[in-house]
């Protein structure tokens, strides 16, 4: 079953749901606004995406309001880091980039994880059988200065599409 973590006030969150219902795809649906992220789950991404901080939007308001939080993240040793890093999602959820579909077989073993959304992407990506694709992907662009939640709420204005593998 695909669980699709959501923000409530995230348009990407909104289109990632209304690309479910359309697609006639089941899903279960956390929406993170009001119930805090389990850290089974953030287990079971660690392992489809090794490096927590691959989900997490270093250009978010958030940072932008709490930069010192940002720089500290950035400060932890490799050692520490992947636990650290989990304590801190745990902590302040709203740092995540949103949406997350992470497919989930019997909540024990982890499939594909996509962040983000792109329609196309999306389409692509959930296909069975994608042998050309990696198991995590984001059309999150790292660079870009985020004034709202997601990558879709700033490029909705442009139709930019930007798919981005991570741990590269």
């Amino acid at each position: 079953m695909i669980k699709l973590f959501i923000k409530s006030d995230c348009l990407g969150s909104k289109k990632a749901e209304d690309f479910f219902k359309k697609n006639d795809i089941k899903y279960d649906r956390v929406n993170l606004s009001f119930t805090p992220m389990k850290e089974e789950f953030l287990f079971l991404m660690q392992e489809v995406a090794p490096n927590l901080s691959d989900l997490i939007n270093f250009n978010s308001e958030f940072f932008v309001s709490y930069p010192h939080l940002k720089e500290h993240l950035f400060k932890i040793s490799a050692i520490d880091r992947n636990k650290e890093i989990l304590d801190f999602i745990l902590e302040y959820p709203e740092v995540l980039s949103y949406p997350i579909a992470f497919d989930v077989h019997d909540n024990k073993k982890p499939g594909n994880l996509l962040v983000g959304f792109n329609d196309s992407e999306w389409k692509v990506f959930l296909e069975e059988n994608n042998e050309f694709l990696e198991p995590i992907y984001s059309n999150i662009n790292k660079s870009f200065v985020f004034e709202s939640c997601c990558f879709y709420d700033e490029v909705k204005k442009d139709d930019t599409d930007i798919l981005v593998k991570l741990g590269n």
